[in-house]
């Protein structure tokens, strides 16, 4: 088996998931559980350097670099660092899998093809999943402005700091119904945190959780 590498704490929460799923897989096919190597870097460190190109690529590519030689490939448990994933790709030496592209893959396997996205200001900004989704030909919907500012707080200031408040879920719930009026036939949570506040059976629509598909696709990738 190979042995994941995981750049996690950002958040923690979201990091628990991940590896849950992980360990879910193997006891599914009756295998023994992978090697994996967490680098919890804090979260609020991270939300300080994201903002700027240069320096989350440089705290992103440090983290990397304290467990990349005991690992086979790496995974980022955060949709908003992919924003310099190809930077992060040209700075490190072990294949690093991309939530995104992942995620957007499950969605074309699945033969959606309008989605809405849900995550962070960073994220939705980045056109990081809308570029990827017309590689495959689906179209996207994104929140309004002041949806997505809001969109942002709730997940900086409440979901990464474990709070779930339930004025805050209503309020992403809407955003949902509003992209299904919008003639969206799934929605994406481009947010690793997402999950602990929007639970699938909540939802209007169809939801693709990044972390549960960035989890089995590195679980084939540690069987392959």
């Amino acid at each position: 088996m190979k042995t994941i590498g995981v750049i996690g704490g950002i958040g923690p929460e979201s990091t628990e998931i991940f590896y849950s799923e992980i360990i879910n897989h193997c006891q599914k096919q009756g295998l023994e559980y992978p090697r994996i190597i967490i680098n919890s870097v804090p979260l609020h460190r991270f939300i300080k350097v994201m903002r700027e190109k240069k320096t989350a690529i440089d705290f992103l590519v440090k983290e990397i670099k304290k467990i990349e030689k005991e690992v086979d490939f790496i995974v980022i448990v955060c949709n908003t660092a992919h924003w310099v994933i190809e930077d992060l790709r040209k700075n490190c030496k072990k294949e690093i899998l991309a939530i995104h592209e992942a995620t957007v893959k499950k969605t074309k396997d699945l033969n959606f093809s309008k989605v809405g996205l849900v995550g962070t200001i960073p994220t939705i900004n980045s056109q990081l999943y809308q570029k990827e989704l017309k590689k495959y030909k689906i179209d996207s919907i994104v929140p309004e402005r002041k949806g997505l500012k809001e969109i942002d707080r709730i997940l900086v200031e409440e979901v990464c700091q474990g709070k779930i408040i339930a004025r805050s879920k209503k309020f992403l719930l809407r955003v949902i119904k509003e992209f299904q009026k919008q003639g969206a036939e799934a929605v994406i949570l481009a947010s690793t945190d997402l999950p602990l506040i929007l639970k699938e059976k909540e939802s209007p629509l169809p939801s693709i959780s990044s972390v549960h598909v960035l989890a089995e696709v590195a679980f084939k990738k540690v069987i392959e």
